[in-house]
């Protein structure tokens, strides 16, 4: 049998290889998590870049006038077969030229706590720049709006603003945002702040019910803020479960090892003892008595 402190040691054993494995356990979870990160910020950068290269390239269907508008200031847009071919395009709900008289530079038509709809033009001849703005509700569509517009300009004078109305949930699905969630399994979550609320408005979302906390995120500008943020399905990192498993179960076999040879080493120290004793007298036999002379001759 083994006495206390022996057992106290072979328990310390099994819980100093369960703290080691745990620590490591927690280590390999964090640089595996660091490196799940980093990969996931860039594919954010290149999907975000993706995302606002569509917006103002592929659906930029302002650019297509800006020429004809500049060499025909007083020209008949809708007269054109570029407007009715764009018209024909099924995201596209409405276009429309405002002249510079009809872009409010100042000011607010809007009534108090509603948003100002003169605003986007505004801030598109402010920027001097295409601008994308959105989405809203308007009073005139049915459907939640993005707009696209651009302020064209000759001889550096502004000419008009032309703008054109985009269904946004149309818009929206057609930027493959899925793939991340359908391919790569991550939760993702596309948002921006309303311009009508000031409050968060969530464009699109693979699970609504996912907790958007611990994310990895990514913006651009249109030029209001858009942010796209995502997390794996089952969470970062690994489950340190299994190394902690694997590493207390090498404690206890270790300390099965080592329990195993201190009981082999005492049942033959026991056995050389008993081969020394004589059973009935209890002292010394002569084989006994020869080990001990020879241990005696051994200190001399």
């Amino acid at each position: 049998m083994i006495n206390r402190l022996e057992k106290y040691f072979f328990v310390g054993l099994i819980i100093v290889c369960f703290l080691l494995s745990l620590l490591v356990g927690f280590q390999l979870d964090s640089h595996y998590t660091k490196v799940q990160k980093n990969n996931a910020k860039a594919l954010l950068t290149s999907y975000c870049e993706l995302i606002e290269d569509k917006l103002k390239s592929v659906y930029n269907y302002t650019d297509q006038f800006s020429g004809y508008i500049q060499s025909n200031p007083q020209a008949d847009i809708k007269s054109t077969p570029i407007y009715k071919e764009i018209m024909a395009k099924e995201e596209v709900m409405d276009i429309i030229i405002k002249t510079k008289e009809q872009v409010k530079l100042s000011g607010s038509s809007a009534k108090a706590g509603n948003l100002d709809k003169d605003y986007p033009y505004r801030l598109a001849v402010l920027r001097k720049e295409l601008i994308t703005y959105g989405p809203i509700k308007h009073d005139n569509y049915d459907k939640d709006i993005l707009i696209s517009i651009l302020p064209i300009y000759h001889n550096n004078e502004l000419i008009c603003c032309v703008a054109i109305i985009l269904d946004a949930q149309q818009i929206i699905d057609q930027l493959d945002i899925d793939i991340l969630s359908q391919n790569l399994d991550y939760d993702y979550q596309l948002w921006t702040i309303s311009a009508e609320t000031g409050h968060k408005l969530v464009l699109a979302t693979s699970n609504e019910k996912a907790d958007y906390l611990n994310v990895v995120e990514e913006s651009f500008e249109m030029p209001a803020k858009w942010s796209l943020l995502v997390k794996p399905k089952t969470n970062w990192g690994i489950s340190i479960w299994p190394i902690v498993f694997v590493g207390t179960l090498m404690g206890i076999f270790i300390a099965r090892l080592l329990y195993l040879h201190l009981i082999s080493k005492k049942e033959k120290e026991e056995l050389a003892y008993f081969e020394r004793i004589d059973r009935e007298t209890q002292f010394l036999n002569l084989y006994g008595l020869l080990v001990n002379c020879t241990l005696c001759q051994g200190h001399f």
